[in-house]
Order: C-alpha cells, then sequence, then structure tokens
C-alpha cells in the first residue's frame, strides 16, 4: 500500500524541527504574556504572527516528516545528506510542502487572533 504522506526527513531532522517549534513557541509565549501584561497597544500583539508562524512551521514540520525548502527543490534529508527524489514524489512533496506552510500560517493567525482579542 502506497504511503500517502511521503517520509521527507528522518528522525534527526524531525527532532530538529521538534525542538526549534517547543523552543520558538516557548519565546512566542513568553512575548505574548509581555504585551499582554505591558498595556501596550492591542496592535502590537498582531507581530506575534511571526514567531508563532516559526513555531508551528516546526511542529507541522515534524509531524509532516517533510521539511518545506528541500521540498520545494524536489530533495529529501533521511539524515544522511540531500538527495533529489524522481518528479511524482517531488509534485507530491511540494503539495505537502504548500499544506505545511497553509496550516502553519492558519494555526498562526488563529493564535495572534487570540492574543489580540484578549
Amino acid at each position: 500500500m502506497k504511503n500517502s504522506c511521503p517520509i521527507h526527513i528522518g528522525p534527526k531532522q524531525r527532532r530538529r524541527r521538534l525542538i526549534a517549534g517547543i523552543l520558538m513557541f516557548i519565546v512566542s509565549s513568553a512575548i505574548a504574556i509581555f504585551l499582554l501584561s505591558s498595556g501596550l497597544s492591542r496592535v502590537r500583539r498582531l507581530f506575534l504572527f511571526f514567531p508563532f508562524y516559526l513555531s508551528m512551521l516546526g511542529f507541522l514540520q515534524a509531524k509532516a516528516k517533510t521539511c518545506v525548502a528541500p521540498a520545494f527543490q524536489g530533495a529529501r534529508n533521511l539524515d544522511q545528506e540531500t538527495e533529489k527524489v524522481s518528479e511524482a514524489e517531488s509534485s507530491a512533496l511540494r503539495s505537502q510542502g504548500r499544506n505545511v506552510l497553509i496550516q502553519a500560517a492558519l494555526v498562526s493567525a488563529a493564535l495572534t487572533a487570540i492574543c489580540f482579542l484578549l
């Protein structure tokens, strides 16, 4: 049975992205707490989108087993070295990479909206 979600990065690469996502979420949360408690303008909370986006990229790339940059280049890194993939697989990886970017943007927008409304 063919895997509908091709593995594009190995376990070490997924772990790196997960750790980066966790660290960036901690930073994002700290910034959010500061902005919420400091009494600064609500408009400044909109800038939380960027750290939340970086955090979500880390989490979602680890979950989808896909690194966005090599996916758009038609390559993969299974913890050894980057290698090119077939055209059919490249198309699937680009689609998967695009989905990761869209999901990260949507989740980040939702988190930012919550912080904005609080």
